[in-house]
């Protein structure tokens, strides 16, 4: 499991895991929003993202998962390589988002337009996970260089890892193959 945390002072901050989905054919993100800040200790407090009775313990608006296929993983993979940006839309159970990855510049309020705008030079990546249905909410994380090095480092690791596991259990038969 590889995880990011990244507290701010003004509680917006957020937090997010990346794991081997159970049937190893995919990867878990799991994605928490700050809950509080401790000024003393310099250090941030999150929600959970665990479930109790099939609901998240802290309420959909403060945590989500999704799973990212072997395709979406490989995409994240480009995305550090090449800088393109990497966007996937999830529907499940009556549930829908989109995911997004790419590069990452700061921005400031342009003074006369009142709009935020890129400059610089980039500075890392952004993931963001949008929440539609049925409950709206959004939820970011930038990454520097090293931690996008880090996390392309154990996403090649599930996809070499996911690949043996598909020839141990190599269907037999198309119809093993759509089952």
């Amino acid at each position: 499991m590889l995880q990011f945390y990244k507290p701010t002072q003004k509680n917006t901050g957020s937090a997010c895991s990346f794991m081997l989905a159970i049937d190893k054919q995919g990867v878990m993100l799991s994605f928490v929003k700050q809950k509080s800040w401790d000024p003393k200790s310099g250090k941030g407090k999150f929600y959970t993202s665990r479930k109790q009775d099939g609901n998240m313990v802290d309420g959909e608006e403060n945590a989500t998962t999704v799973k990212l296929n072997r395709s979406e993983v490989a995409g994240v993979i480009d995305s550090i390589e090449s800088n393109r940006k990497l966007d996937a839309f999830h529907e499940f159970n009556g549930k829908e988002s989109s995911i997004h990855f790419g590069p990452y510049r700061k921005s400031k309020k342009n003074p006369k337009t009142n709009k935020w705008e890129e400059h610089g030079d980039q500075v890392g990546f952004s993931l963001s996970v949008v929440k539609s249905k049925p409950v709206k909410g959004s939820f970011r994380i930038g990454l520097t260089f090293p931690e996008a090095r880090l996390l392309k480092h154990e996403l090649e690791n599930f996809l070499t890892q996911s690949t043996k596991e598909f020839k141990i259990n190599k269907p037999e038969t198309v119809e093993d193959l759509l089952a």
